[in-house]
């Protein structure tokens, strides 16, 4: 059996066997470095901030979900609701760590970002929600929690969108079967040139 090592093109790395089947093809053409950097990058380190702040100190988490309400001894329903909140947020950053770095399909990525971007719509209504209009509009008067919920996840929501307004370079992908089809058209142009290894 012959076989070539990777071969990338438009952003693809693909290994292929001579008998006729792409056996690893990743998808880093799914998300680019750059909107890894100023994105998802972001979105990771909050969500395991969010994961700690109430398992470390859940009395300042609680009481810094808004701007004046003093660190109190927690109700014991509130010490559980914090911590549930923190494995929601370690949920979170596995499912993003896990299905951007396994999937090979740009289908998922899209619907993992667009389920997130949609999550973020509800996160700053409620959060808006519950400051009111007043401290709402007042954005001298943030506390570094409010910042989170509502600064963080606004500029997510603002990467979000423009990842898929194609900002990125990412509506660019083309079926499945025109991707295959240029593949081995390289590897063909591999084997004509004796670019090829025995195993």
């Amino acid at each position: 059996m012959k076989y070539t090592g990777p071969v990338s093109s438009h952003g693809i790395t693909t290994s292929y066997c001579s008998s006729g089947s792409f056996y690893h093809t990743r998808a880093n053409f799914a998300v680019s470095s750059y909107h890894s950097l100023i994105c998802l990058i972001p979105a990771h380190a909050r969500r395991v901030s969010g994961f700690l702040g109430p398992l470390l100190t859940p009395s300042f988490f609680v009481s810094s979900q808004t701007a004046y309400e003093a660190p109190h001894d927690l109700y014991l329903s509130e010490h559980i609701l914090a911590l549930q909140l923190g494995n929601c947020y370690l949920l979170l950053a596995l499912l993003g760590l896990f299905i951007l770095n396994t999937t090979t399909e740009i289908k998922t990525v899209r619907a993992y970002l667009a389920a997130l971007w949609i999550a973020d719509i509800g996160h700053v209504g409620v959060t808006a929600w519950a400051m009111g209009i007043k401290d709402f509009t007042d954005v001298a008067s943030w506390n570094a929690m409010a910042w989170g919920n509502l600064g963080a996840t606004v500029f997510l929501f603002a990467m979000r969108s423009l990842y898929f307004l194609g900002t990125f370079g990412l509506n660019q992908e083309k079926s499945n079967a025109q991707r295959v089809k240029e593949m081995e058209a390289l590897l063909d142009q591999m084997k004509a040139g004796g670019k090829t290894k025995e195993l």
